[in-house]
């Protein structure tokens, strides 16, 4: 626990370090950033995954204090950060794994049941529980890049709330993003990964093809997190537009999904399904204002 909690607050450390060095100084700033982070290879033979995180927490920094730096818009930060992390995390498990012969997953089965069989609960409820665990497991490794990715989202959020406050506090009152959610919009083009996603995985026999049911399946579910973030995006557009606090309705929607979570899932696909209706609807006519697939 103590463990998780420092290295928690080393990777908050590194995301403001490195983006208030990028805001101040730019590319120049590199020169300062590497050599802070090249100690972290130590920690790569400490733990296999110390020195991934400590990457991942120095690009999500670095891009924060250069989309901020430079007026970028929000879409681009997050979206490039969340791929930065899925990416490193993603190939820190796979090299790991068919590399070394170093497999993750079982690693936190194996803490997993260890855990299991020191709770002092029944043993046919620690059955249950070990089954449903092993049940998950194929699952859960064929979703690696997918977990990854949604790590990545959840981190780049974080972290550039942090940056900024701390951008704000020593650097610059005005820091921020450009143009915000309430403008995300992927280019329409990408709709066909979405599409080509989910075909792939109705139609690629999981038995037969499993890799590719595999990427089929990932690039399915990444896509319809971004779409959801689109239609959050057109939601915050019209909040605005029509005067209301967007900030007492996202609490609002936060307390729906906490308190009502059964109805979570067919939420999320009533917005990936607004999302992707908005490449030909353009509810928020960005389009005809040209900014059409904006990614800057």
């Amino acid at each position: 626990m103590v463990a998780l909690l420092f290295i928690s607050l080393a990777g908050l450390g590194t995301i403001i370090t490195a983006s208030l060095f990028f805001y101040r100084w730019g590319v120049k700033s590199l020169a300062l950033i590497v050599p802070l982070v090249m100690p972290g290879i130590l920690l790569y033979r400490l733990s296999v995954e110390y020195f991934p995180a400590l990457i991942a927490a120095t690009a999500i920094g670095v891009l924060a204090g250069y989309s901020m730096r430079e007026k970028k818009s929000f879409q681009f930060y997050l979206v490039s950060a969340s791929l930065a992390v899925g990416v490193v995390l993603s190939a820190n498990y796979y090299a790991l794994k068919f590399g070394k012969g170093i497999d993750l997953m079982e690693e936190s089965r194996t803490q997993f049941l260890e855990y299991i069989s020191r709770a002092e609960i029944p043993e046919v409820k620690k059955l249950e529980l070990r089954s449903s665990f092993d049940a998950a497991g194929v699952l859960i490794r064929a979703l690696v890049p997918f977990s990854y990715y949604l790590n990545g989202l959840l981190f780049a959020a974080i972290g550039y709330a942090v940056s900024r406050f701390f951008l704000k506090l020593f650097a610059d009152r005005d820091a921020g993003c450009g143009r915000g959610i309430e403008y995300f919009r992927l280019n329409d083009y990408l709709i066909y990964a979405l599409i080509a996603g989910w075909l792939g995985v109705l139609l690629i026999d999981a038995v037969r093809i499993p890799w590719l049911h595999t990427i089929s399946l990932n690039v399915a579910l990444i896509f319809s997190v971004l779409y959801v973030i689109q239609a959050w995006g057109i939601a915050k557009f019209f909040i605005i537009k029509k005067g209301f606090s967007f900030t007492l309705i996202a609490a609002v929607c936060i307390a729906i999904v906490l308190f009502f979570n059964e109805a979570l899932i067919f939420i999320l696909v009533i917005m990936a399904s607004i999302g992707a209706i908005d490449f030909w609807a353009d509810f928020r006519k960005l389009e005809s204002a040209g900014n059409s697939g904006e990614y800057h």
